[in-house]
């Protein structure tokens, strides 16, 4: 409901007050091309596609749909559900807004008023967001609190569902899960390089075998296998966590408290923005490797028992 009224209020506003309804080009489900040394007054398009390499001396609108413009527009561009992309020779005289759907600046292009985004992904390839010269305005962009929010809340999902998964190994296979993380512990460049190979060489695999029909159960095969080695080198890893801080911080927590604990801390830590994505890709190449090296935790590494609190 707010999505149709901000969109409803987006395209109001837009509406040209001096254009003659003559001189509008209106397309439903279609497309509309406005070549160079054409003159048009404005464009409505719904469900289609604009191009602008000439003159559109009123505004575009569009609705569900994607606008290019390398040309000129001497109003505003204003799109609900679709894209905006500006070339190095677009001139927009008014402003640019979009609604679910993103924005797209090529260096060389002059925007005069605002270029405004609710919700989407603006892009550059070489303008800031910030005014660039004296004469064109604020560049910003605003994601509503309601999709950040969805976005965290998937993130958390997801790592949650590891973390849950990985305790209930913990729980069920605490033996498998001690070796794994002793290997993982006396072996950690071993079990980087080895799972970081192992999931390369495995996605190959299953993307090769997918090709033919008949071996798509050995596809899934090899994804269900590398799922789950890469969930028990989790719960070594979480379980290494857990007794290393219980150990440097001498508290006697029993070690099914302690590794939930951690697998908390983990999911928290796995959120952070860039650091988060680099320590989930780095950890679960490690605990991939830590549970090959292990054979899913059936061997234990010479001359080393596994963990204990």
């Amino acid at each position: 409901m707010i999505g149709a009224v901000t969109a409803a209020l987006l395209l109001a506003a837009a509406a040209p007050s001096s254009t003659p309804a003559s001189g509008c080009i209106r397309e439903v489900g279609g497309s509309y091309s406005v070549p160079v040394g054409r003159v048009v007054g404005c464009i409505d398009v719904t469900g289609g596609e604009v191009t602008v390499d000439g003159t559109v001396t009123g505004d575009v609108r569009l609705a569900g749909g994607r606008a290019t413009v390398n040309g000129t527009v001497d109003g505003s561009v204003s799109v609900v559900g679709g894209s905006v992309t500006l070339g190095p020779h677009a001139r927009i005289g008014g402003d640019i807004r979009v609604v679910g759907g993103s924005v797209r600046e090529v260096k060389g292009a002059s925007v005069r008023g605002t270029i405004t985004s609710f919700g989407g992904n603006p892009e550059f390839t070489g303008l800031p967001s910030l005014p660039r010269w004296p004469g064109v305005g604020w560049h910003w962009y605003w994601m509503p609190p309601w999709n950040l929010a969805a976005n965290l809340g998937v993130g958390l999902l997801l790592t949650l569902c590891v973390a849950a998964l990985a305790f209930g190994v913990y729980l069920f296979f605490p033996s498998q899960v001690a070796t794994v993380s002793n290997a993982i512990w006396v072996r950690p460049l071993a079990s980087l390089g080895l799972g970081a190979l192992t999931a390369v060489t495995g996605a190959l695999l299953a993307a090769a075998l997918a090709v033919t029909v008949i071996l798509i159960p050995v596809t899934i095969a090899i994804g269900v296998a590398m799922a789950a080695g890469w969930i028990l080198g989790w719960a070594g890893v979480l379980l290494l966590i857990a007794k290393r801080l219980v150990d440097t911080l001498r508290v006697g927590i029993p070690p099914t408290p302690a590794f939930a604990a951690v697998a908390v801390l983990a999911v928290v830590a796995a959120n952070v923005p860039v650091l988060g994505g680099l320590a989930v890709l780095v950890g679960g190449a490690i605990a991939l490797g830590g549970t090959v090296l292990t054979r899913f935790g059936t061997r234990a590494l010479p001359g080393a028992g596994p963990p204990s609190f």
